[in-house]
């Protein structure tokens, strides 16, 4: 299995990258009118998450979310494989500063963002030019996350898969004045979490930059990482204010406005395909029952 998925990674990172997002976008057009599940959740959720669209609208939007999602899974097959000099040339950032303006009160910096884009860029560009680490799920396919470590780690990241064990070497991190990445939309494990507001809807929303910010004075700052015609523009800011010594869902809160708001800047990039809301406050009834 391995040597196929790094056959297909492959095939895809040799070709220029607008041949290879043309197939992405035949990927896409598959899940939409294959009727796919992406498809089926990403309706439930648009239906859900922005009901002021007209249908026609939300319908539109549907299509192009499925053909983000196809080039999506191209653009990291490309980069994962690419030098990282070819990928620099294609990648243009703006708020690099704020990383180093904040890494000088020594408590370290977490980056935060959502699934929007090219997110498997941050592994690539920040141990280029700060201490980095970051934390990933296991892939369903186990031979993949051998893989995923090494296409994700190959500009220097420290890369561990999220458990109790490595928030240790979060902290540990942190606390010598490093960088970490998380996108803090997906929704976290059992008793990892809080409701919180998500577009309105009441969604599972992890706590762990909370308590990361509050133990180690570190600055939270937002990323997001959107497709151009040529490649990609990586954006870093400050976000609206958080308030580390809130609760944790008055926290959360803050946290999803602030998630929401970078979402908000190419609503087609998001991954509306997630069953962010599968989860619900009173755990009676299935959210995605029709996909």
């Amino acid at each position: 299995m391995k040597w196929i998925i790094d056959l297909i990674v492959a095939f895809h990172a040799a070709l220029p990258l607008n041949i290879s997002r043309l197939l992405g976008r035949c990927y896409g057009r598959f899940l939409y009118w294959s009727n796919s599940r992406i498809r089926k959740t990403t309706e439930i959720n648009l239906r859900h998450c922005l009901p002021e669209l007209p249908v026609q609208h939300r319908r539109s939007l549907t299509k192009e979310s499925c053909l983000s999602t196809g080039m999506t899974i191209t653009d990291s097959f490309w980069v994962w494989r690419r030098s990282i000099a070819s990928i620099n040339q294609r990648l243009t950032v703006s708020g690099s500063e704020l990383i180093s303006k904040h890494l000088a009160s020594g408590n370290g910096v977490i980056l935060t963002g959502a699934h929007v884009g090219c997110w498997e860029l941050m592994t690539l560009w920040t141990p280029q030019h700060f201490p980095f680490i970051a934390l990933f799920r296991d892939a369903k396919v186990s031979e993949m996350n051998e893989l995923l470590v090494k296409y994700r780690g190959k500009s220097g990241a420290n890369m561990y898969s999220a458990s109790a064990k490595n928030i240790k070497r979060v902290l540990k991190a942190l606390k010598q004045n490093q960088v970490f990445a998380i996108l803090s939309d997906q929704q976290p494990d059992p008793g990892s979490g809080v409701f919180a507001p998500f577009f309105g809807q009441p969604a599972y929303t992890m706590t762990l930059p909370h308590q990361l910010a509050k133990r180690c004075g570190s600055q939270i700052l937002f990323f997001d990482i959107l497709r151009t015609k040529t490649g990609w523009h990586l954006s870093i800011s400050q976000g609206s204010k958080l308030d580390e010594t809130a609760n944790k869902e008055a926290f959360a809160t803050q946290l999803n406005a602030n998630l929401e708001a970078l979402i908000r800047k190419d609503l087609a990039q998001f991954e509306w395909g997630y069953k962010r809301f599968k989860s619900p406050p009173d755990g009676d009834y299935d959210f995605y029952t029709e996909s």
